[in-house]
């Protein structure tokens, strides 16, 4: 709870700034603030809800740059980063309307529901240990490295590793052809969530 205080303090500070009332020097860059304080707290409870107070102080931070207002509503940018863990840096983006509702009828892009499921916000593997799991689990090797990311899926509405092997390519732009297998697994334990052929046609 401190470190949310903490947030909303140097926001309030922000606010001083940006909006050219009196206020003490500050000597880093500070971003501009696009969105109401009240909105802006009413969106960081929208991700509390669905993670934790902790989860959200430890490893999200608002994306100031990216915020903005959009026809009327404001697009809420942020970043998840987890300590010790640099392959992740991955954007949370939602609308929210003049009240700070969030308008569910657009996406809403890398928030865990670690109530509902709290392995949503374990990430215990790294690179080494997919590629581990791809090989057991009998990935073909493809005509070139396997692709390896780590990604927010709208399919599993859940982060995943994700791997792309390609058997086949032929032509390129519109007669551009290929094929291959691609897994999605659970950043939490390494269960397979989806293992299946994928084709450009």
């Amino acid at each position: 709870m401190i470190k949310y205080l903490l947030k909303l303090a140097a926001l309030q500070f922000i606010i001083v700034i940006a909006t050219g009332c009196s206020a003490e020097k500050y000597s880093g860059e500070l971003p501009e603030l696009k969105v109401p304080q009240r909105i802006f707290q009413k969106a960081n409870e929208f991700i509390i809800s669905r993670t934790s107070q902790e989860f959200f102080e430890d490893n999200v931070q608002a994306d100031f740059n990216k915020i903005r207002e959009l026809g009327g509503n404001y697009e809420m940018h942020y970043l998840l980063k987890i300590k010790g863990m640099d392959f992740i840096n991955e954007k949370i983006y939602f609308m929210v309307d003049t009240a700070g509702t969030v308008l569910e009828k657009f996406d809403i892009i890398g928030i865990p529901d670690c109530k509902s499921d709290p392995s949503h916000c374990v990430f215990e593997l790294d690179q080494s240990d997919v590629k581990e799991i791809a090989e057991v689990q009998k990935l073909p090797k493809g005509i070139r490295d396997w692709e390896i990311s780590f990604r927010w899926s709208t399919e599993t509405n859940q982060y995943v590793w994700y791997v792309l092997a390609t058997e086949y390519e032929t032509g390129s732009g519109e007669n551009y052809k290929a094929r291959g297998k691609e897994m999605m697994i659970s950043p939490a334990d390494g269960q397979v969530l989806k293992f299946r052929t994928w084709n450009i046609r």
